[in-house]
C-alpha cells in the first residue's frame, strides 16, 4: 500500500516535470519563431509555421514514449526496492546471533 502510494506521487512528479519541461520549450519555440517571422517580415498574427507543427509533433512523441519508458521503469523499480527489502529482512532472520548488530 505504502509502496503504490509513493509509485503514484514519484510518478505524478515526474509528469509534471515532463509536462512544464515541454510547455516552456514550446514556449520558448513560440517565441522565436515569432521573432524569425517579425524579422522576415511576415505577419506575426498569421498562422503556425509548418517548423512550430513539427515541434508539436515531436514533444507529442517524446513525452508518450517517456511516460511508457518512465511508468515501465518506475514498476521494475519499485519492484526490486521490494524484493531487496524482502531479501535483506528474511536474511538477518537467518543470520547467527554474533553477526546481528546489538547495542550495548
Amino acid at each position: 500500500m505504502f509502496f503504490k502510494l509513493l509509485r503514484d506521487k514519484v510518478n505524478f512528479f515526474v509528469a509534471s516535470l515532463v509536462f512544464s519541461g515541454i510547455s516552456s520549450a514550446l514556449a520558448t519555440s513560440g517565441s522565436r519563431s515569432s521573432n524569425d517571422q517579425k524579422a522576415n517580415g511576415w505577419n506575426s498574427d498569421s498562422a503556425m509555421v509548418p517548423e512550430d507543427v513539427l515541434l508539436l509533433v515531436l514533444a507529442f512523441i517524446f513525452v508518450t514514449l517517456l511516460v511508457l519508458l518512465g511508468t515501465s521503469l518506475t514498476g521494475s523499480f519499485w519492484l526490486f526496492v521490494v524484493s531487496c527489502c524482502d531479501t535483506a529482512a528474511s536474511d538477518s532472520r537467518n543470520l547467527p546471533n554474533r553477526y546481528i548488530f546489538r547495542q550495548e
